[in-house]
């Protein structure tokens, strides 16, 4: 029996009602993705595409091998399955419908056996195709239960698209491609098991079913994340079809967008720039240390509530507000902790307020913006800006939602923490001049992750247009 670990690539879990988050991708303790088999596809015109997942969701506690099946064909998992892979293929292979016996497809796919399902295949007359594109159930080595799942254990929950895309020989029968399920959601980042974050618990009777809000909850992470596997994994095949960018916001909907409706103003506020940390993680040789610069002066702030007012501004009326800046500035956010949002007046002024806040990240061992250094066999340093985006109710001060920031499609990186030149890091007194180096790092992670972060809470539309 396989036990499962989890790193959490980024999450902000927070206990207490109100409290949400973005669900980013969780990584498998071994995150390695065995290469894709790839043919020769180019007698292949006429295809026939089939899903075998089935409406049934697997859940998974603690072990790979032990796990309960609840159908939930309100999903409609095979549906989305293959209107996904018809929209990116629609350019390279004309398509052929095919009715089977779902259930003994099923049986005849699950796993990797590959002569049940080539045995299943060619006893039923062939509709003109040349080639079967198969989507069908795979265990090991994804991480969770095979087929869509839910993966708990003391770690957390993370729901998994565990899958195989096959490319039959329907004249030949014979294995023309077949790659595991992947999912990128930027450009310069490897590819990772297709599974995301989805809670911090399971209830106790999950597996007898789920309940309607965490059904809807769930059901929509799958929107998400089917597709963008989907598109992954086809990228892997090399079928010579054209496919948008990795994590490009046209191949599916935020992981986890709030719904909006009633919020028809919002007041935007910073309070993540009245300090500058440089940090350095404690080694055999070295102590940790923090040390902290005042950079008022920057104007962090302002340019903060500048770049979420713009994109702000093309779904909600943005208006000023007056709060207590000080009081927010002693915010820190950190995981499985609820600190009360101070400063925070009733107001029938505007609908919701979004505020910027500092977030502490253990990886960097400190909250706002800073540079993070290791000189342990060989300097590394990165600029990062750590912070959370919280939506509050004005009119009630009830947290409807806070997220952490995560970087566009269009980054190197996930998340906004990006290595520098090491000559940022001062060899003298840490101090404003030397913060001042780090400032236009500081404002290109600003300014590339406050309009996504908007963007996957569903505050904005597609950041893309600013």
């Amino acid at each position: 029996m396989k036990r499962i670990g989890w790193a959490v690539a980024a999450a902000l879990f927070m206990t207490g009602a109100g409290w949400a988050q973005i669900y980013a991708p969780y990584q498998a303790a071994t995150p390695h993705i065995p290469a894709a088999d790839t043919g020769d596809y180019s007698a292949i015109r006429k295809v026939a595409i089939v899903s075998a997942l089935g409406p049934d969701v697997r859940i998974g506690f603690g072990s790979e091998d032990s796990h309960h099946a609840i159908e939930l064909a309100a999903w409609k998992t095979d549906e989305l399955v293959t209107t996904t892979l018809r929209r990116y293929l629609s350019g390279r292979f004309e398509f052929v419908d095919v009715a089977f016996d779902q259930p003994a497809l099923r049986q005849a796919a699950v796993f990797r056996r590959e002569a049940p399902l080539l045995d299943f295949l060619q006893t039923r007359p062939n509709p003109g195709v040349d080639a079967y594109v198969i989507v069908r159930p795979l265990g090991d080595p994804t991480p969770g239960p095979p087929g869509i799942g839910l993966h708990a254990d003391k770690s957390g929950v993370a729901l998994c698209a565990n899958y195989e895309i096959d490319i039959i020989d329907a004249r030949r029968w014979s294995f023309l491609g077949k790659a595991i399920s992947r999912t990128r959601d930027h450009t310069g980042t490897p590819a990772y098991f297709a599974c995301y974050a989805a809670g911090a618990s399971l209830p106790p009777d999950a597996a007898h079913g789920l309940s309607a809000d965490m059904e809807a909850e769930l059901g929509a992470h799958l929107r998400s994340l089917v597709p963008r596997s989907l598109v992954e994994t086809l990228r892997a095949l090399k079928l010579g079809v054209v496919l948008p960018p990795s994590g490009d916001h046209s191949i599916a909907p935020p992981e986890n967008a709030i719904e909006t409706e009633g919020i028809a103003s919002v007041a935007v506020v910073s309070a993540i720039g009245s300090s500058f940390a440089f940090a350095s993680p404690h080694d055999v040789l070295h102590e940790q240390e923090l040390v902290e610069t005042p950079i008022t002066d920057w104007g962090l702030d302002a340019e903060v509530e500048r770049i979420a007012g713009t994109a702000l501004s093309r779904k909600f009326t943005v208006k000023a507000a007056e709060l207590d800046r000080a009081a927010l500035a002693r915010v820190v956010l950190r995981k499985g902790t609820h600190p009360p949002i101070e400063g925070l007046p009733p107001s029938a002024e505007v609908d919701a307020y979004v505020l910027i806040v500092k977030a502490f990240r253990a990886g960097t061992g400190s909250s706002g913006a800073g540079l993070w250094n290791q000189d342990w066999m060989g300097r590394s340093t990165y600029a990062y800006a750590n912070y959370a985006i919280v939506l509050v109710d004005a009119r009630t001060s009830k947290v409807l939602k806070a997220a952490l920031p995560l970087m566009s499609p269009r980054s190197d990186v996930a998340f906004p923490l990006v290595r520098v030149d090491g000559k940022l890091w001062p060899d003298g007194a840490k101090d404003h001049a030397a913060a001042d180096k780090a400032h236009a790092a500081i404002d290109s992670l600003i300014a590339d992750s406050v309009p996504e972060t908007l963007y996957q809470m569903g505050l904005t539309k597609d950041e893309a247009a600013r």
